[in-house]
């Protein structure tokens, strides 16, 4: 059973960057390693899982690779300019 309509849809705070997902996360989930620590400022953050195909980006991200605790590399995406 799933309490999700599609699409998902959200944006950064100041809007400049807005995804849609067309497809129920595969995973969902925290993680502690200290690559996500260090992006978030907190002690986890909360993570799903889709295919690429799934996501529309619209607006400027400028992306960093990153390695894991657990040695696998993933993406962390920021907004390109900072909206002052």
């Amino acid at each position: 059973m799933s309490y999700a309509t599609l699409p998902i849809t959200g944006s950064c705070l100041c809007e400049k960057v807005k995804f849609n997902i067309n497809e129920l996360p595969k995973r969902v989930g925290l993680c502690h390693c200290k690559s996500c620590q260090i992006k978030s400022g907190a002690d986890h953050i909360a993570y799903m899982v889709v295919s690429k195909e799934a996501v529309e980006i619209h607006g400027q991200v400028k992306w960093f690779q990153a390695i894991g605790n657990s040695k696998k590399t993933k993406q962390h995406g920021f907004l390109s300019r900072v909206w002052y």
